[in-house]
C-alpha cells in the first residue's frame, strides 16, 4: 500500500476499503455502486473546469480516472463471483 492510499480521493479510498473489507455478496455491487457514481462525478466536474480553456490541456487526471472505471467494476465483479464461489 506504501501510504498510496492516503492520496487517492475519498471515493477511492472508501471503493478500497469495501472491495477489500469482507462483504456481502448481495449487497457488494449496490454498496459499491455510489462509489463508483462519485468517482464518473469527479471526472465530469474536472472535465467541465477544463472546458473553454484551449490554452490549458485537460487535466491528465481525467482520462486516468476515466480509463479504471471499467477495471473496477471488474475487479467488483470478480470479488462477488469468487464470494459466491465459496458459499
Amino acid at each position: 500500500e506504501k501510504a498510496l492510499l492516503a492520496l487517492a480521493s475519498p471515493p477511492c479510498q472508501r471503493l478500497f476499503a469495501l472491495i477489500e473489507s469482507d462483504f456481502t455478496p448481495l449487497s457488494l455491487c449496490q454498496d459499491a455502486k455510489p462509489f463508483l457514481d462519485q468517482i464518473v462525478g469527479e471526472v465530469q466536474a474536472i472535465e467541465g473546469t477544463e472546458e473553454g480553456k484551449e490554452d490549458r490541456p485537460a487535466a491528465p487526471v481525467t482520462s486516468l480516472l476515466t480509463d479504471y472505471i471499467t477495471p473496477l467494476k471488474q475487479i467488483i465483479f470478480f470479488r462477488l463471483m469468487k464470494q459466491l464461489s465459496e458459499v
